[in-house]
């Protein structure tokens, strides 16, 4: 298994269906309430039926669909897409849902941020590669350093063109996922950080260690800052009537008002923008076992104001 996949692996929440049950019935029952209407098709044609007459749906980093029930949905709506980079967490999300070769619901394997798994598996190789060629002077400083221009090499290469065409679906949802954008280049960072302070770092001064993991986050910060408001607009240009978003205040548990890098970011862009906007709070047991909740901010954009 290839190091990024193992790194991966360490990330899925196993119980994650069963502990989410009462907030995927929030968004879901929420979805539903607000979209039971008939709207104007994108397009109309030679024996459409009424369910064509019914919006289409976009869910964006849908994953397995873990905070969504697909088969409440799916009667609500003509169409349903899937968008995520993970075609396999999408495959099981129809078949959790018993909807495997419903031709009503689509997956379309896509990057939002353009950074694909082939990405993250070079940045690996990478950071594996210059380990192994400077072990003798390495420090974690040239280490992070090499890491950050790695991100940035990648990042800035990549042909940023629009993934979501306008006014291409009535609905578009995107719950949890602004945190998610550039966090696997994180998660990759801090493997490798928790080995290198266990083994070659282990004589070196702790601050040293973290002044440089500091440097790397906020160059992770930085990109965030200027990719998030280009999310931003491509969701709600793509939609016709609704986007929703579902970002992460805080953490539940924590005393201290520490924000979400990501959604910090997209919550404070969204309300920049001058938008009808209705929102509530609500709590996300992202993983009970660990004590680990999210206070989300559930906005609802209304498109047509």
């Amino acid at each position: 298994m290839h190091l990024y996949e193992q790194i991966k692996s360490h990330f899925i929440i196993p119980d994650a269906y069963s502990d989410w049950s009462d907030y995927r019935n929030h968004l879901t029952r929420m979805i539903i309430e607000s979209t039971n209407q008939v709207s104007l098709p994108l397009s109309f044609h030679q024996g459409m039926t009424d369910r064509d007459l019914l919006p289409t749906l976009l869910i964006l980093g849908a994953g397995a669909c873990n905070d969504l029930n697909l088969a409440d949905l799916s009667p609500h709506f003509s169409h349903i897409t899937l968008l995520d980079e993970d075609s396999d967490a999408m495959q099981h999300a129809l078949l959790q849902y018993d909807l495997t070769g419903d031709s009503h619901i689509t997956c379309e394997r896509t990057s939002l941020t353009g950074i694909t798994e082939q990405d993250y598996m070079e940045f690996c190789d990478e950071l594996s590669f210059f380990l192994a060629e400077h072990n003798d002077d390495i420090t974690p400083m040239s280490f992070c350093r090499h890491a950050v221009s790695l991100v940035k090499q990648t990042l800035s290469n990549i042909t940023y063109t629009d993934i979501l065409e306008q006014s291409s679906y009535d609905h578009v949802c995107c719950f949890g996922v602004h945190s998610q954008l550039l966090a696997m280049y994180s998660y990759i960072f801090h493997a490798f950080d928790v080995n290198l302070r266990n083994g070659l770092f282990r004589n070196a001064d702790a601050s040293v260690c973290d002044n440089a993991t500091a440097l790397y986050m906020q160059t992770l910060k930085e990109w965030n800052d200027t990719l998030i408001p280009q999310i931003n607009t491509q969701i709600l240009e793509c939609a016709r009537q609704t986007a929703w978003f579902g970002l992460e205040l805080k953490r539940s548990t924590d005393p201290s008002p520490l924000t979400i890098e990501g959604a910090r970011q997209a919550i404070s862009d969204l309300q920049t923008r001058h938008l009808a906007i209705t929102s509530h709070t609500t709590v996300w047991p992202f993983c009970p076992e660990d004590h680990l909740l999210y206070d989300m901010w559930i906005a609802r954009v209304n498109l047509q104001a």
